[in-house]
C-alpha cells in the first residue's frame, strides 16, 4: 500500500498541479503525504584573481535567495495546511548537483515521488536534472503530472505497457496499489513477438496471470505501431481506453553522470497527456 508519498515542490505555480495530483493520491490511500521544496542558490565562480567584492556580491545572491526561501516556505507550508491528508514540509537549499543529491536520499524513503513531466513543447526544464536523477537514483517510482493535466482524480484505470523487461517488471510492482484499486486495467504490447513452434506464447498471458492472483483483472491488447513510434502508438491506444494512468519503464544508462534517457521513455516524458508512472 501507499502510506508514504513525497512531492516535489519549488514555490511555483507549477505546485498547484503537483500538489492536486498528491493530494488526491494521499487521499486515495490514505498516505502521508511530504512536501519536498527546492531551493536554487546562485553557483559562486570566483577565481583567485576576482576581488573581495565580488565575493560579497555572491554571498549577498546567497543571502537574497535563503530570504526568498523563507517566504517560500511559509507559503507553502499554510497551503500544505488545507490539505485532506496529513502532511509536513522538508526543505532543501542548495546549488545544482548538490539539491539533486540530497532529494535522492530523501526520496528513499517515500513509497511515491510525485513531480511534474518534465519535458514538452514551451516548457522550462529547470528541474530536468531533478526528475531523471530521482528516477534512476531512488529505486522508487516517480509519478509524473502533466503540466497542463485535467484536475486531479482518483486514478481508476490503468494502462500498463508491458514489454517482458526488468524495468517494465519494477513498474508493474511499484504500480500495485493503483492496480488493485483500480476499475479496469490494460496491459498492453506493442508489435508483440509471439514466436513459434514450442517458443510460442501468447504476449503478456503470465504477467495476467500474475496479476489477477493480486486480485487484478486484466485487459490484454497487442498495440501495433506501424510506422508509428512506440510512444505515439502506446499513447494512442491509452487515450482509445480512456485511461488515467500510464505504467512503463524507465530506460536509459549513466555515463559520465548524465543520464541518457531511451527513445520511448524520452517520448512519453514528452507528450503523455496524462500521469505517467514510471520505473527504473
Amino acid at each position: 500500500m501507499l502510506k508514504d508519498v513525497m512531492v516535489h515542490l519549488d514555490g511555483s505555480a507549477d505546485d498547484v498541479v503537483r500538489l492536486e495530483r498528491a493530494e488526491a493520491v494521499g487521499t486515495q490511500f490514505g498516505a502521508h503525504l511530504t512536501g519536498l521544496l527546492t531551493i536554487r542558490l546562485p553557483t559562486p565562480f570566483i577565481t583567485m584573481e576576482e576581488s573581495a567584492t565580488a565575493a560579497a556580491l555572491v554571498s549577498e545572491m546567497v543571502q537574497r535567495a535563503r530570504e526568498e526561501g523563507n517566504a517560500t516556505s511559509k507559503k507553502v507550508q499554510s497551503r500544505l495546511s488545507t490539505l485532506s491528508c496529513p502532511s509536513e514540509l522538508r526543505r532543501i537549499d542548495g546549488v545544482s548537483g548538490d539539491i539533486e543529491r540530497r532529494a535522492v536520499a530523501e526520496a528513499r524513503t517515500a513509497d511515491l515521488v510525485v513531480a511534474l513531466r518534465p519535458y514538452g513543447a514551451g516548457r522550462k526544464t529547470v528541474w530536468l536534472e531533478l526528475v531523471e536523477a530521482l528516477l534512476f537514483g531512488t529505486g522508487r517510482a516517480l509519478l509524473l503530472q502533466p503540466p497542463d493535466g485535467k484536475p486531479a482524480q482518483p486514478i481508476t484505470r490503468p494502462f500498463v505497457c508491458w514489454n517482458e523487461s526488468r524495468e517494465a517488471t519494477r513498474a508493474v510492482a511499484e504500480a500495485m496499489p493503483f492496480l488493485r484499486a483500480a476499475q479496469s486495467v490494460v496491459l498492453a504490447m506493442v508489435d508483440p513477438d509471439t514466436g513459434s513452434g514450442a517458443e510460442w506464447h501468447e504476449p503478456g498471458a503470465a504477467m495476467a496471470r500474475h496479476l489477477a492472483r493480486h486480485g487484478v483483472k486484466t485487459e490484454l491488447m497487442n498495440v501495433a505501431a506501424g510506422s508509428h513510434a512506440s510512444a505515439e502508438a502506446l499513447l494512442r491506444a491509452a487515450e482509445s481506453r480512456g485511461a488515467d494512468l500510464i505504467v512503463l519503464g524507465g530506460y536509459g544508462h549513466s555515463r559520465l553522470r548524465e543520464w541518457a534517457l531511451g527513445g520511448v521513455t524520452r517520448d512519453m516524458l514528452t507528450s503523455a497527456n496524462v500521469p505517467l508512472l514510471i520505473a527504473h
